[in-house]
């Protein structure tokens, strides 16, 4: 059952909190997070793959995507939507929770995602850890 008294898409979630600052959008988005899908533009490395190919990162791999600096913050940079002409190919697609544990495993300084508009919402490593421990 949804704990949130009315459901709003990823979009207006991310709209809602940048806009508004309210702890109770910022727990919404998070939960939301968890299970949408998440896009970002890759910057080099990407392997040769036909799209939609469910692809999982070995040891000797090196795919690099976009950043975008949030404050003093190197943030992973992701898209909610795969249209969105910021998401140019190649491209990778996880869930919000596949993504931020990417973050950490990568030692970013956090995660930025950019809705499909020009709002977006930001978490540190610490916000992320607090996050993944709620869900």
């Amino acid at each position: 059952m949804w704990p949130f008294k009315r459901k709003r898409d990823i979009n207006q979630l991310i709209f809602d909190c940048a806009e508004h600052r309210r702890s109770a959008d910022a727990q919404e988005l998070i939960a939301c997070l968890m299970h949408t899908e998440l896009f970002a533009p890759i910057a080099s490395g990407a392997p040769n793959l036909p799209d939609g190919t469910r692809y999982v990162v070995g040891a000797n791999d090196s795919i690099r995507i976009f950043s975008a600096q949030l404050g003093n913050l190197s943030c992973m940079a992701f898209y909610t939507d795969r249209n969105d002409v910021r998401v140019r190919r190649p491209y990778l697609s996880m869930t919000g929770i596949e993504a931020m544990k990417m973050v950490l495993k990568a030692n970013a300084g956090g995660i930025l995602i950019q809705n499909n508009k020009t709002a977006y919402f930001g978490l540190d490593a610490q916000g992320i850890r607090e996050a993944l421990g709620a869900s």
